[in-house]
């Protein structure tokens, strides 16, 4: 049986995120291409306005001012160029380059990888991809999509302009705002209908990524089954981490008992020592726990000589409310003061008689 047909299991959630991570993942190659034209093609429609005013500006100083350059008088017509530049060139490319970023972060589910542009030595070994490149049946689909997409490009360019050269011909009849307005509406249908183009082409070009990585993906039983049992050791190791942060826990709470002040119970099942002293903005939560971690607690607190106060109400509205090393919230702050005066006053008593 050929490996192939062993992976009969779609690839698990587990190896598309790892793959991802490796930068493999589907995506069509001219999908960038096709956004930055069609932000090109948003911004010259979208300012129009602004970039023939700027353009007609341009010609209208060059024209007018050939005699500057046999005096050498360049300079303002330098300025004029550059600020012309600025306003119809740059605007273009800047939205054009973020355009192109935004869709490669799109197809990658904004995964940003920085191990996959660093130098690895292995990469400068040919061999991997001139494989990939001279298999028939890459080559074949390769050659296909390149004949599709100059073959659908070059005819729907060619429809359009074949449409528009009526108009075009006329050019010359018109004013040069009008003319060049005309030309820019021309090229702004010519270069949407190959934008129209390119994006089914592109659409495509990431359907046949999406078959091709899919079917490379696919997993056989024995990786299934592998994966489970890592996954599966992943999640005994992680119960056994938080066990143990648990018991550390619970170690540290049984060291802080000798801090208290007092500890409210329930009267058995719950335990909650509380600490309050000049450092503390409030009565704190110094330890707690449940049946037998709460008879732990009630004897460390004997042991330290900690009164012990039974209030069923309090010691499970603490117990509800708290974390361990956290101030008791302002609703209870009535019901545990008459606790620690009631303790205080014990304490008290019992100096004044000895």
């Amino acid at each position: 049986m050929s490996e192939e047909s062993e992976k009969q299991f779609e690839a698990s959630d587990q190896k598309k995120s790892d793959a991802r991570k490796e930068g493999r993942f589907p995506r069509s190659r001219d999908a960038g291409g096709v956004v930055a034209l069609g932000s090109v093609l948003g911004v010259l429609v979208g300012c129009r306005g602004l970039m023939l005013d700027g353009v007609r500006n341009l010609f209208t100083m060059f024209f007018n001012g050939l005699g500057a350059f046999e005096r050498g008088e360049t300079e303002v017509l330098a300025r004029v160029a550059v600020m012309t530049f600025i306003t119809v060139a740059l605007p273009v490319g800047a939205l054009a380059a973020f355009a192109s970023m935004g869709i490669g972060l799109v197809q990658s589910k904004m995964l940003i990888n920085f191990d996959l542009v660093a130098f690895k030595p292995e990469r400068l070994n040919p061999m991997g991809k001139l494989k990939e490149l001279l298999s028939p049946k890459h080559g074949v689909v390769e050659v296909g999509l390149a004949i599709a997409k100059v073959g659908g490009v070059g005819f729907v360019a060619y429809r359009t302009f074949m449409i528009e050269e009526p108009l075009l011909r006329t050019i010359s009849m018109f004013p040069l705002t009008e003319g060049i307005a005309i030309i820019t509406a021309a090229l702004g249908r010519i270069v949407g209908s190959v934008l129209v183009t390119l994006v089914v082409l592109a659409a495509a070009d990431y359907g046949v990524n999406y078959l091709k990585l899919s079917r490379e993906m696919r997993m056989s039983r024995k990786e299934v089954m592998d994966e489970g049992k890592a996954q599966e050791g992943d999640q005994k190791l992680k119960h056994k981490m938080r066990s143990k942060a648990r018991q550390n826990a619970k170690k540290r709470s049984i060291e802080n008992v000798k801090t208290a002040n007092v500890i409210v119970t329930n009267p058995t099942h719950i335990a909650v020592a509380l600490r309050y002293s000049d450092k503390d903005s409030a009565p704190t939560v110094v330890a707690k726990g449940h049946d037998a971690f709460a008879m732990i607690i009630r004897a460390e607190g004997r042991k330290y000589g900690i009164p012990i106060v039974e209030n069923r109400r309090i010691a499970r509205a603490l117990d509800a409310a708290c974390e361990v090393g956290q101030p008791i919230p302002a609703a209870h702050f009535m019901a545990v003061a008459k606790i620690l005066a009631f303790v205080f006053k014990l304490k008290g008593r019992a100096r004044r008689a000895a």
